[in-house]
């Protein structure tokens, strides 16, 4: 997919929560299987992302996968009352990440996340 200033971006990334309103998400992938019933072609791909903020875990979802300059996500709440949010990743070297993709990783997606 690319980012709303035509950059590839990976498939999976994830990173240390930033909790400011404008902060990246914590972690955001695209996903497939989602199920389309409009008659139009259409990809049955989808970005996802979950952010914390203000003590709110968000769930954000992209109409498309690549984002023009006014490609806007809708937001739904997960949880309320969050206090902390932290994802970790699993590299092939057998070490756990607070980022993905980790320097000098390669891979694609990570072996595990927790």
């Amino acid at each position: 997919m690319r980012d709303a200033i035509g950059f590839a971006q990976p498939a999976f990334r994830g990173q240390p929560t930033d909790t400011r309103s404008t902060g990246l998400p914590s972690v955001e992938f695209t996903r497939g299987g989602v199920l389309t019933f409009d008659t139009g072609a259409r990809s049955d791909m989808q970005r996802i992302a979950y952010r914390l903020v203000d003590g709110t875990l968000k769930r954000l979802v992209w109409p498309v996968l690549d984002q023009g300059p006014q490609t806007t996500p809708q937001e739904f709440t997960m949880l309320v009352h969050v206090e902390e949010f932290r994802v970790r990743f699993f590299a092939p070297a057998g070490v756990w990440l607070d980022q993905w993709p980790g320097q000098g990783i390669s891979d694609v997606l990570p072996r595990g996340v927790k």
